[in-house]
């Protein structure tokens, strides 16, 4: 028989008391909950202890990411601040559902891991545009991102689509787009389109979402 899942809370970080392997932090730390782990993740980001950060994710995110890669991502001071502001938002409101963390309870404490979206944004703007180009603008609807889908209905979608003379060309330059490389803008991912333009795509709740095509 299975073992029973561990209680999952509605923040997507994973928290605990974990073996801390980092020069500052030595021995077995325990945290509070979901919050303060939270809070604690996001302040070891934004003083770079990035050691320290680490040392509270999960065994399983360990080991899927290694310290340098860790380290690689997490180089940039303007990222490291802007994922602990998310971070930190997000721990004020643990019971609401959030697109950053989720809290699990463990059978030896809180542990904490950031959500890793299951595809990255050029699948997610390839399967955008697919949908786009055979016409299901129901499946092309729900990647949009939040902003945009609060404007629209699949149907208002389609009637604007074939309505803007320009919607076809946006979508070959898109598609082109998804050959480039994509630039990191805090959780934002930007795929350029030459002349200044960029297609943008957001992270919402653990997926990419299509922001702007230009």
């Amino acid at each position: 028989m299975p073992a029973p899942r561990a209680k999952a809370w509605p923040l997507r970080l994973l928290l605990s008391c974990t073996l801390l392997g980092g020069p500052s932090l030595v021995g077995c730390k325990t945290l509070g909950g979901p919050d303060s782990a939270a809070l604690e993740y996001a302040r070891a980001l934004r003083e770079n202890r990035l050691d320290d950060a680490y040392a509270v994710t999960t065994g399983a995110y360990r080991a899927r990411v290694s310290r340098a890669e860790f380290g690689r991502k997490y180089s940039d001071e303007v990222l490291r601040h802007e994922r602990a502001t998310a971070i930190e938002a997000a721990a004020r409101s643990l019971r609401a559902r959030s697109p950053e963390l989720e809290a699990i309870r463990e059978s030896d404490g809180w542990r904490v891991e950031e959500v890793i979206p299951s595809e990255g944004p050029r699948e997610a703007l390839a399967r955008f545009l697919d949908s786009a180009e055979r016409g299901d603008f129901e499946s092309a609807y729900r990647l949009l991102a939040a902003s945009w889908r609060s404007k629209y209905t699949p149907d208002r979608l389609k009637a604007d689509f074939e309505a803007e003379p320009l919607a076809r060309e946006r979508l070959v330059r898109a598609r082109a787009a998804l050959k480039e490389e994509v630039v990191w803008k805090g959780e934002a991912a930007e795929l350029p389109v030459g002349e200044g333009g960029a297609v943008r795509l957001m992270r919402e709740g653990g997926a990419f979402k299509v922001a702007a095509i230009e």
